[in-house]
Parts: C-alpha cells; structure tokens; sequence
C-alpha cells in the first residue's frame, strides 16, 4: 500500500511538472463544458480527500503488531508545514527586499534563499527524526522519503482542485453577470413611467 501511494504521488507530481494544468485536462471546461466539470468534480473531489487523509491507514498497516492502543505513528506535520510554508515564506521575503531595498541585492537573495531552505531543510529534518524514533534507521529514513513524495503529491492535487473549483466558480459568475444584465437591460426597455399629470407611459427602444 504505501509503494502504492507513492507511485500515485510520483506520477501525480511528474504529471503537473510535464503538463502544467493540462494534467487535469479531464476537468476541462473547454472539452467538457460547464456542467461536464462539475459532474467530474464530485469523484475528483472525494478522490482528493481520500489520498490527503489515506496516510492514517498506513499507521494501522505498519504498527499492526503494536495492537489497538499503539501510540506510534507516522510523523507528517514537521514536513508538510515546512513544505507548505516554503514558497510563501521566500515570497514574502523577495516582496519584503523589493520594497526596501528598490532592487534585490544578491546577497538577499541568498539570504532568502538559504533562510528558505532551511525552513525546508529543518521539517524534513524534524520529520526524519521523529520516524527513526517510531521505527529505526532504516525504515524511519524510507517512511520519511515515502512522506516527502506523498506530501508533494497531496499539494500538487489539493491546489490543482482549488484552481478547477475556482474556475468553476469564476465562470459561473460570469454567466450570471450577463444574465443579470440582459434581465436588467430587457427590463428597462419596458419600463413605465408617470408624469405629473398621471398619465402612464412605456419607453420603447
């Protein structure tokens, strides 16, 4: 099961890195139209949230043996909030440099840059630590390479569905945009007005 999950990850991240959103191609509005992406939302949705919560499974499958009220598990988060905080963490820091210093010197960009890495560097760090304890040396090292690809994987997927969704959303809200404005614009051409004597009248154009 967990080479399983990592070969998902694998072609999941590889997949995004070759074909950029096009991997996803089957949640297209282009080929599909608006209605046939939000009919393949639903599984991609259920899909998504199966693989983000599917390493609580892997906890059950490796500490078998430990029975019911094992408290060893596989150590996730120290990797996946450093991961998930590494490239809005260098941004903030090149936003931060431009607007102080005008122009990124070099030495702030390698400031940032290894300030940024080790961010990255210390919860994977952290993570491996932490799975050597549960485990040994060996299996603890694998379980944190098993961890990275599959926290790689979770992200590539998590924020391709946030962009389907939005698109979804965006794209809905243009339609009822223009149908506001074609009920407004025929509404206003039949619209009645009064003068002061009483006497009804209707604009036609």
């Amino acid at each position: 099961m967990p080479f399983s999950l990592f070969a998902v990850a694998v072609i999941e991240a590889l997949g995004y890195w070759v074909m950029g959103s096009d991997a996803f191609w089957w949640c297209s509005s282009e080929r599909y139209g608006f209605f046939g992406v939000v009919l393949r939302l639903i599984p991609f949705v259920f899909v998504v949230g199966f693989q983000v919560v599917s390493i609580g499974m892997y906890d059950w499958v490796l500490f078998l043996n430990d029975g019911p009220d094992s408290s060893r598990s596989i150590h996730v988060k120290p990797a996946a909030v450093c991961m998930v905080l590494f490239l809005p963490i260098m941004i903030g820091l090149i936003i931060v440099a431009e607007l102080v210093f005008s122009h990124t010197p070099v030495w702030a960009e390698w400031v940032i840059a290894l300030f940024s890495i080790g961010i990255l560097l210390y919860g994977i760090g952290k993570t491996l630590m932490l799975n050597i304890r549960e485990t040994n040396v060996w299996k603890g090292t694998l379980l944190t390479v098993f961890v990275i690809v599959y926290i790689i994987g979770c992200i590539v997927v998590t924020v391709s569905l946030v962009m389907v969704v939005l698109k979804v959303i965006f794209q809905l809200l243009c339609a009822l945009f223009l149908l506001s404005i074609l009920l407004g614009g025929s509404a206003g051409n039949n619209k009645i007005y009064k003068d002061r004597y009483g006497n009804l009248y209707r604009r036609i154009s």
